[in-house]
């Protein structure tokens, strides 16, 4: 018999007058309830095995309102759902559903459930921004929707060792690592609120070998990386592009720079919010040239995206900036030249500590005294400056990328830009 399951059949279930009756939810194949005529009502899980064979199991006793597992959990109607997918599943499979254990993880919290905790503590507590919590949660969405309903504790070290290798094969190491990364960093944050959870099953991995990504470019490449940017037709990407070389900063950060955060007369950049959000945000010191690049883009930019425009690098998206930057005629990505630009300052003699500041990359946490300095804009110039006249250099003339910049009509500034 079919019977919608709701608060009012939790509360008050339909007895026959002798033995029992199968009651089966309408929208959950599979959830039944059991419900005799004296004694506690039980919700089971019908399914057939991989024989063929149906079996029945019972995973929970039904209260008010809800239900209750072997191990006192509580499942409200959605919970009781969500369990009931979990143990079909188990059934398909073959897998043994008798002992206690297994029908007490059939109620706990799920890989959905752990990555939300996971990713809303760490967005509250500022560890993590919102493009990052997005690709946390892409990666379930991804890589593991059909464990997202599935209880952690349900979730086999042979299913994780499986998955592993499969997403290798298909979308490469690097994204068979990251996922399961992700994967961990979730079960580690359920494990601290329930202790009865099994070990990690990500223990039985072989992690993929994985090298730094090496973009090629060194700084012998500085004139061929010069003269193709120059080449490229569109003056705010050839600004871009430019701005990047000699700055150093991430695709995200550079490409959302708002007028309001440059301060011309200064020569800086207030970064508000970089990888690692707001409580990294620094001031990054401008190099003469690149100052005056951010002045005659802000005034072309009047003729382009109009006087309203608060972007240094406006495109016609959604966020009023260029969002996909990247350039094939380049043959180079803009965190490349990220990478160029580190090689360069090493060359021009910057310290290490000074190339982490400027960069925005972590400090060693095991160097105390590190913690204490904090060196400030101005006394970080000669740096950049020394950055800048090195790449000058290579470019053979103070005008780089200055060139063709007075066609500022029939500018593509699609969000592609």
């Amino acid at each position: 018999m079919k019977r919608k399951f709701d608060a009012k059949l939790f509360d008050n279930p339909p007895r026959p007058g002798k033995g029992s009756v199968l009651l089966f939810d309408t929208k959950t194949t599979g959830l039944a309830m059991r419900v005799p005529a004296k004694g506690t009502p039980a919700l089971q899980i019908v399914a057939r095995d991989p024989a063929g064979i149906e079996r029945r199991v019972t995973f929970a006793s039904v209260v008010p309102h809800g239900a209750i597992t072997p191990d006192g959990r509580k499942l409200d109607l959605e919970g009781i759902r969500t369990a009931a997918v979990a143990a079909r599943d188990l059934v398909r499979r073959g897998a043994m559903l008798a002992t206690p254990t297994t029908l007490a993880a059939i109620g706990g919290t799920t890989l959905r459930e752990a990555m939300e905790l996971h990713v809303s503590g760490r967005l509250a507590s500022g560890k993590l921004q919102g493009r990052a919590a997005e690709e946390y949660r892409q990666h379930v969405a991804r890589y593991f929707s059909d464990w997202a309903g599935r209880p952690l504790a349900l979730i086999t070290r042979a299913e994780v060792n499986d998955r592993h290798r499969e997403i290798g094969e298909a979308h490469g190491r690097y994204a068979a690592n990251a996922a399961f990364r992700t994967f961990r960093a979730a079960y580690r944050r359920a494990e601290r609120l329930d202790p009865s959870l099994p070990k990690c099953p990500v223990i039985a991995i072989d992690w993929f070998e994985e090298t730094r990504r090496d973009p090629g470019l060194r700084e012998g490449d500085l004139p061929l990386i010069i003269s193709r940017i120059r080449a490229l037709p569109n003056p705010i990407r050839r600004d871009f592009y430019e701005f990047v070389l000699f700055t150093g900063m991430r695709r995200g950060a550079a490409a959302s720079v708002n007028v309001e955060e440059v301060n011309f007369k200064r020569g800086v950049l207030f970064v508000p919010n970089p990888k690692g959000g707001a409580k990294k945000q620094f001031e990054l010191p401008l190099a003469d040239h690149v100052v005056e690049l951010l002045e005659r883009r802000v005034v072309e930019n009047k003729g382009i995206a109009g006087a309203d425009n608060v972007f240094v690098f406006p495109a016609h998206s959604a966020c009023g900036h260029i969002t996909e930057p990247k350039e094939r005629a380049l043959g180079f990505s803009p965190h490349a030249l990220r990478h160029v630009f580190t090689t360069v300052a090493g060359a021009a003699g910057v310290p290490l500590y000074q190339i982490k500041l400027l960069t925005n990359h972590s400090l060693p946490k095991f160097d105390v005294t590190l913690g204490y300095m904090w060196p400030s804009a101005d006394q970080l110039r000669p740096c950049v400056e020394a950055v800048a006249a090195r790449i000058l250099r290579a470019g053979a003339t103070p005008e780089l990328g200055l060139t063709k910049r007075g066609d500022t009509h029939q500018i593509d500034t699609s969000p592609s830009t």
